[in-house]
């Protein structure tokens, strides 16, 4: 993905940090959660911050729009669950 900086598990993209553009914002980032168990389904639907992703197929990428410095533990909380989740 041009613009972005990819980060991975092994060989598995988990998330995607804007480095020159983004899709929705400059300032957004990506989780994918390919297979979601029901406790990330129940924490993603209690935090309408987290954009679901475009379709509901797919790699399953949600976005987390318009990030800055303040939210930076929010990101690294969701991080480590798609981190977690890209087992």
């Amino acid at each position: 993905m041009f613009g972005m900086t990819a980060v991975y598990r092994g060989k598995t993209i988990f998330g995607l940090l804007p480095k020159t553009r983004g899709f929705r914002s400059a300032t957004s980032l990506w989780v994918k959660f390919p297979n979601p168990t029901p406790s990330v389904k129940k924490k993603l639907a209690a935090t309408p911050r987290i954009l679901p992703p475009g379709k509901p197929t797919g790699a399953q990428w949600h976005t987390l729009p318009d990030i800055s410095a303040k939210d930076y533990q929010f990101v690294i909380e969701w991080m480590a669950i798609a981190h977690g989740a890209s087992k």
